[in-house]
């Protein structure tokens, strides 16, 4: 059976839109039968752009949850490389942060940083004077789909 049909592997598609694995093949096809190390240069080449072009910065991305675009937002290509990075940096905490106190019913409350310790996923946000779960914000369903 494998003399008739020959194992074909996947194209995988580059930031720009481009077959990153057409444009290699391409370039080894070019050459002679054998390819030269000049072809596989090039291949390697065109793979190291790649990965270039999905690299993220860890310092552009917001540490205040009130500040932060939705997840899904991020390019398809990049979004599991920005969870890895909120992964790494942990929730948002600010625990010298004085927490406002709200009125809620005859009684004022406010957040207590004491939480954080019994729910290591819980952030603060201090633009919105709001809490929110950093599981959830990583790893929530897309809304369109």
């Amino acid at each position: 059976m494998k003399r008739f049909f020959q194992p074909q592997r996947k194209p995988e598609v580059g930031p720009g839109g481009t077959s990153c694995s057409s444009a290699a093949s391409n370039a080894i096809n070019t050459s002679s039968s054998t390819p030269s190390q000049s072809s596989l240069h090039v291949d390697n080449d065109v793979t190291k752009k790649s990965r270039v072009d999905i690299n993220v910065d860890a310092l552009d991305l917001e540490y205040d949850h009130g500040k932060r675009p939705p997840i899904e937002s991020y390019d398809p290509n990049i979004r599991d490389e920005v969870r890895m990075i909120y992964l790494e940096r942990g929730p948002c905490q600010p625990h010298v942060h004085s927490f406002p106190k709200t009125i809620m019913g005859k009684d004022k409350r406010c957040f207590r940083k004491e939480w954080f310790s019994d729910f290591h996923w819980l952030e603060y946000s201090i633009e919105k004077d709001a809490i929110f779960c950093l599981n959830c914000y990583l790893f929530k369903p897309d809304k369109e789909g």
